[in-house]
Order: C-alpha cells, then structure tokens, then sequence
C-alpha cells in the first residue's frame, strides 16, 4: 500500500515538473490563492486484534439456522473529518499546494450477533488456573478525536469547460490529541461495577501519534478563479503511525470528501 502511494506522489511530481518545463518563458506567473472547506469519510479496513479475548467466532456472518452457535462477532470502524486549508494553485503549472487544519473522528464499535434476541458476546476478562470469567458484553468501543495539519500536492491534468479532474496527494500529522478513550456496554447491569477489571483484560490503550499518507482523485465543478465543488474518493491509503486503534489491525482506509473552494486573491 505505501509503495502504491508513494508511486503517486511520484506520478503528480513529475507531471508538475513536465508542465513547468513547458510553461513558455515570460508566462503569467499568477498565483491564485484558495480557501478550502471539506467534508467527508475515512473508512479504515482491517479485523479485530487476536488479543481481544472474544469467544465467539470472528466474523461479520449472521448465523440464521443453526440454534446451537455461539453467535458471530461484528466490528466497524468509522472516521468523519472536517477542516480548512488555504491554497496557492498557478494556473501556469496546472498545480498548487495547501496546508491547513483538520479535524478527523474515528469510533470502532464490536458488537455481537447471537442466535434469537439475545445481542451480546462473551469477553473473557480473568483467567487462573481452571477458572475462567467471561462477561456478556454488548458492544465495546474506542473513540479517537484528533487535530492534524494536511499538507496537499494537487494536480489538474484536464479541464473542460467549467467541469475538470485533478490528482492528489497529501501527509497529515497529528497536533493535539482531542479524545482516546474505550467504553464497555454489559448485557448485565450487574457488570458495571467490574468495567475497570474487565477494561484491564484488553490489549493495551491505542497510542495518540498520529500521522497519514493519502491519494485522491478530484472531480471538480466551477469556472477556474472562481468558486469550484468537489467530489473526492479517497483511495486505499496508509497509516504512517503504528497501533493508533487498539481494537483492530488495520490494513489501510479509504473514504469520500466532499469540498468548496473559494478565489481569494490573485498575485503576481
């Protein structure tokens, strides 16, 4: 995957040195400055760490027929993220470069699926000798909220009209850690009183460093220099930091954006 990426950025460098090799001497040098605001999805892919100690099969099938199955166990993560970045876009190369603010979520939830209406799966919390304690468990999630800067390289090969299509690639990294917690949701409410106990039997915390390699390919609406919309698909791209999820492995994530850039001044 990050060889995949990095094969990317090299693709959109290379093309942006190829335009600036054409750009005739004495060309308009013009910069436009952009205004960014995004919306969007990351959806990170992966499975369920083999340290979390569920005795249900690891899953995502629902076991309609056989009465007798402990169940299945289902686990989803999920990211929404806004944010803000000013451009300096030159027509000239068909390229620009951003940095700004953005705010990403991620929540992982496991849940489980048993046979009839029982919603629950078994955890297994403590462990000695020829005693071993399980606890129904509901769902069990993590939460992580964090402030990063993006740095972006984008690339505009083809426009036609007011409608246009444009590569790219950006890192992100981390600045303040806003929340990195875990919850636990017990069939019984008995169980409350043993969350730290149970809590203490998963793998340990998530880290809070946190970090992004990306690509993208834009479709764009708007005249250039003046407001353009964009649909962005996110694709498969790579975590640069190690164990920032402590309930699943991830492999990559990818996700969708939706954007609005506003001209802000051009200069010379």
């Amino acid at each position: 995957m990050k060889k995949i990426s990095f094969l990317t950025l090299l693709a959109l460098l290379s093309f942006a040195m190829l335009k600036a090799q054409e750009t005739p001497v004495g060309a308009d040098p013009a910069i436009i400055k952009l205004i960014h605001f995004e919306a969007g999805f990351n959806i990170p892919k992966g499975s369920l760490r083999e340290d979390v100690a569920i005795r249900q099969n690891l899953n995502y099938n629902y076991n309609y027929y056989n009465p007798t199955s402990d169940g299945s166990v289902s686990a989803y993560t999920s990211g929404v993220l806004f944010g803000i970045r000013l451009e300096y876009f030159i027509p000239a190369y068909h390229s620009g470069i951003s940095a700004g603010l953005r705010f990403t979520g991620f929540n992982t939830e496991i849940y489980g699926i048993t046979y009839g209406s029982m919603d629950y799966f078994y955890l297994r919390y403590s462990e000695e000798g020829s005693d071993t304690r399980f606890a129904r468990v509901k769902s069990l999630m993590e939460d992580h909220y964090v402030l990063s800067i993006p740095v972006e390289l984008r690339i505009v090969p083809l426009r036609y009209n007011n409608l246009s299509l444009s590569f790219k690639a950006g890192v992100e990294a981390g600045i303040l850690n806003l929340k990195n917690e875990r919850s636990i949701e017990f069939s019984e409410e008995s169980m409350n009183a043993r969350t730290a106990e149970v809590m203490a039997g998963l793998p340990p915390p998530a880290g809070n460093s946190y970090a992004t390699f990306y690509t993208a390919i834009c479709f764009n609406a708007g005249w250039e220099g003046k407001p353009n919309y964009s649909l962005e698909i996110l694709l498969p791209s790579a975590f640069l930091t190690k164990n920032y999820f402590s309930l699943i492995e991830t492999d990559y994530f990818a996700g969708v954006k939706l954007s609005m850039q506003l001209p802000l001044k051009t200069s010379k």
